[in-house]
C-alpha cells in the first residue's frame, strides 16, 4: 500500500468519504489489486478480496457509467474517471501519474488528485 491509503481508508471506514465505483471500476480495482499482491507476495488475493468486499458493501456501487471523450491512456483508468463524473464525485483519487488523468487537475467539476493532496484537503476543510 502507498503511504497515504491507510489513512484514506481510515477516513472511508468513519463515514467521512465514500467511495464510489461502477462494476468496470469494481472489477479493475481487483485486477491491479491482485497483480500487486502476487508481486509482492505479502499476502492472498482471497484475504484482500475479503476486506475489498467490506469496503464495496459499504461504497455508493452503480452499473455503469456514460463514455467520455478519451481522457486516459489506459483503459481501464478511463473507468474510473467516468464513474467520478457520472455520480458527480468530489475527487478521483489515484497515484497512477502515467495515465494523464493527474494532469487535467480537474474534469466537469471532479479534482483528480493524489491521496496526500486530497488528505491535506480534508484537513484544511476541519480546521
Amino acid at each position: 500500500m502507498f503511504k497515504n491509503d491507510s489513512m484514506i481508508l481510515e477516513l472511508e471506514e468513519r463515514g467521512t468519504i465514500q467511495f464510489g465505483f461502477t462494476h468496470h471500476t469494481q472489477n479493475e480495482l481487483y485486477v491491479v489489486v491482485c497483480r500487486k499482491i502476487t508481486e509482492s507476495s505479502i499476502f492472498e488475493c482471497k484475504e484482500f478480496f475479503v476486506f475489498l468486499n467490506e469496503i464495496f458493501d459499504r461504497s455508493k456501487v452503480i452499473d455503469s457509467a456514460s463514455k467520455l471523450e478519451k481522457l486516459s491512456t489506459d483503459k481501464g483508468d478511463q473507468f474510473f474517471i467516468e464513474a467520478a463524473v457520472e455520480m458527480n464525485a468530489t475527487y478521483l483519487v489515484t497515484n497512477d501519474a502515467q495515465n494523464g488523468l493527474l494532469e487535467l487537475g480537474e474534469y466537469q467539476g471532479v479534482k483528480i488528485v493524489k491521496p496526500e493532496k486530497l488528505i491535506k484537503q480534508l484537513i484544511k476543510v476541519k480546521s
